[in-house]
């Protein structure tokens, strides 16, 4: 068993609020594009099926994207492209809290995400798009 802080959100309110604040930050789009409830059912049932192994804000943000990968069930009124729109979000915050490219590059490597230069360069290109167009705005 490793030393890292394991947690049962679902049976600690304040840190249900906690994790649900880190994930509407890390993914700030895909939670107002989502009606506010469906949004709740989303981070509970995170919350009750995933058992966080984590207090850093960037792996709660990957195990929430692994999450969403593995046993996100859409529902009536959900965009189409939650788990596109999801993944691009977490590598834009993988992109603002990395130092190095090749630091990111190993770190996308490691959880299994298919990126190297060129896609952070047309995540960038996408996210400049985006801000233009007002649809992103951090």
């Amino acid at each position: 068993m490793s030393d890292a802080v394991c947690f049962n959100a679902a049976e600690n309110t304040h840190s249900g609020n906690n994790i649900e604040g880190f994930i509407s930050g890390a993914f700030p789009v895909l939670h107002r594009l989502i009606e506010a409830s469906r949004w709740q059912r989303l981070v509970r049932s995170f919350i009750a099926e995933h058992q966080a192994r984590t207090p850093y804000f960037l792996q709660i943000s990957q195990e929430f994207l692994a999450w969403l990968q593995q046993g996100y069930v859409a529902e009536a009124g959900d965009p189409p492209f939650v788990l596109e729109l999801a993944h691009y979000e977490w590598v834009e915050l993988a992109l603002d809290v990395s130092e190095a490219e090749p630091a990111l590059l190993e770190l996308a490597q490691q959880h299994g995400l298919r990126a190297d230069t060129q896609y952070f360069n047309n995540a960038q290109i996408v996210l400049d798009d985006w801000q233009r167009q007002g649809i992103w705005c951090p």
